[in-house]
């Protein structure tokens, strides 16, 4: 507060009571004012010199990791993450891409964008995951991130992998019998490697050696 009764408190851009006043103090940008304390009879007090310098804050950097998920889980799961919290929110785009795994088949193709709100540094996004009941080698697609705002993208791909549940698909055999020809008939049998959930069907044919 100021030391004489009645006293003011005046910024100047300058160290001389003549300079121009500082029109918002509370909203300055870097560089150096100066401030007098003005007494109710109009005199001035020398100048204390303020040298306000502003470092820029680092933007957080985006990253998005990778997650291996069995086909009867239904979604998977992955995490955006900021480098660091930000006083602003923070958005970006993520999309799939194909890969050995196909949209539709295997997943559901899905553009988004994702919202990390200020104060936090990851957000969780789900991609639905097909359960086809068909026998298939493990396969994966990516998500990618794109169109960031108030923050840089430093790993711009997830890779999702998807391990089949399904039984892999039996593979018939028939065998070879050896009959007397008074027998009537030959007997063979036509066998699955595994039993399948559905049920089996296979043409056979006759043929001279």
């Amino acid at each position: 507060s100021p030391s004489t009764p009645g006293g003011t408190f005046e910024w100047h851009t300058n160290n001389g009571p003549a300079s121009p006043f500082v029109s918002n103090p509370a909203a300055v940008g870097a560089g150096t004012y100066y401030l007098f304390e003005k007494s109710a009879a109009g005199c001035y007090s020398p100048p204390k010199m303020v040298t306000i310098t502003i470092n820029s804050c680092p933007i957080p950097s985006l990253t998005i990791n990778d997650v291996t998920v069995n086909e009867s889980a239904g979604v998977a799961t992955l995490q955006i993450c900021a480098s660091t919290t930000s006083t602003l929110p923070i958005t970006v785009t993520y999309s799939t891409l194909n890969g050995t795994a196909l949209a539709v088949v295997d997943y559901t193709f899905t553009t988004v964008t994702a919202l990390i709100p200020a104060g936090q540094t990851c957000v969780n996004i789900t991609i639905p995951i097909t359960d086809d009941f068909v026998s298939e080698p493990t396969e994966f697609f990516t998500v990618n991130l794109t169109s960031s705002n108030n923050a840089s993208i430093a790993d711009p791909q997830g890779v999702v992998t998807i391990l089949d549940n399904d039984n892999p698909t039996p593979s018939l055999t028939i065998n070879d019998v050896t009959v007397n020809e008074n027998a009537g008939i030959a007997t063979l049998q036509i066998c699955a490697s595994a039993a399948a959930t559905s049920p089996i069907t296979v043409q056979y044919t006759t043929a001279n050696a």
